[in-house]
């Protein structure tokens, strides 16, 4: 059973969303208690945020010698995560 009424919440940006907590009018039915414990986690990390209502933009830098690559492009999805460096070796492991 769906928790979240599918009337409109495609048409309602992030930003619509947040905004006075609309998001939570979306939450239908009943909830376990491990769910709305779970609920008023996120609640309480996304009551603070803010958003700017303009829409989000691309940026794609060039690489050290000033091209803007494919590989450079591909690079920019990756910025801020995490590395998990021994995957070569895990991945011999596996197969």
């Amino acid at each position: 059973m769906p928790f979240v009424r599918k009337r409109g919440w495609r048409k309602r940006t992030v930003y619509q969303a947040l905004r006075g907590s609309a998001w939570l009018k979306d939450i239908i039915g009943g909830l376990s208690v491990l769910a709305t414990w779970q609920l008023i986690q996120l609640w309480a990390v996304v009551q603070h945020t803010q958003l700017q209502e303009e829409p989000d933009r691309h940026c794609w830098t060039p690489n050290a010698s000033g091209e803007f690559t494919t590989k450079s492009a591909y690079q920019r999805f990756f910025v801020g995560s995490t590395k998990f460096e021994p995957y070569k070796r895990l991945w011999k492991w596996l197969h």
